[in-house]
């Protein structure tokens, strides 16, 4: 709206999802939208290298399509879940042949990806991981978990941390 395009960077079906999400909600016809979004797209199997940074991404299960990524810089790794489900849920998806081995690795191991920072989705629900089985991780793991969907941690839990509004982490 300022004259600037946004960047974009995902797969064609997120880009797809996010131009007709965002037509309904502001009631704007998806070629406007589009005229101010620039799209990068990736592929799932391939590293996208941008400003030095390592990116690596992969599809999250969800109910709208999504992706997460890890990102690597000077030695440093932040991973991303996107919205996701994780733990049980997803366990289940993947005994039911409902999500495939490609899909279901990364999500499973997000937290052995020796990662300085995760930002995992935790807003609970059927189709969001559940704080409190985040809260079986090892505390190490959790200290450099910081949660998204959240305004609040639910009673018990410790050694989580939430997304703020405006925070910043510094790692170079």
């Amino acid at each position: 709206m300022s004259g600037h395009k946004v960047t974009l960077i995902t797969i064609k079906e997120v880009y797809r999802s996010f131009i007709l999400k965002l037509s309904l909600l502001i009631n704007w016809p998806e070629d406007k939208i589009k005229e101010m979004v620039h799209c990068i797209e990736i592929s799932l199997d391939k590293p996208y290298y941008w400003f030095g940074a390592t990116f690596k991404f992969f599809r999250s299960v969800h109910t709208i399509a999504t992706i997460g990524f890890e990102v690597t810089y000077n030695g440093k790794k932040i991973i991303y879940s996107g919205d996701t489900v994780w733990g049980e849920p997803l366990q289940n998806l993947f005994a039911a042949g409902i999500v495939d081995q490609a899909t279901y690795d990364p999500l499973a191991n997000i937290f052995t990806g020796k990662a300085d920072l995760v930002i995992m989705d935790g807003g609970g629900g059927l189709i969001h991981p559940d704080p409190a089985e985040i809260d079986q991780l090892p505390m190490n793991v959790k200290q450099k978990t910081f949660l998204t969907h959240r305004s609040n941690l639910p009673e018990g839990i410790t050694g989580l941390n939430l997304i703020r509004p405006g925070q910043q982490w510094e790692f170079i």
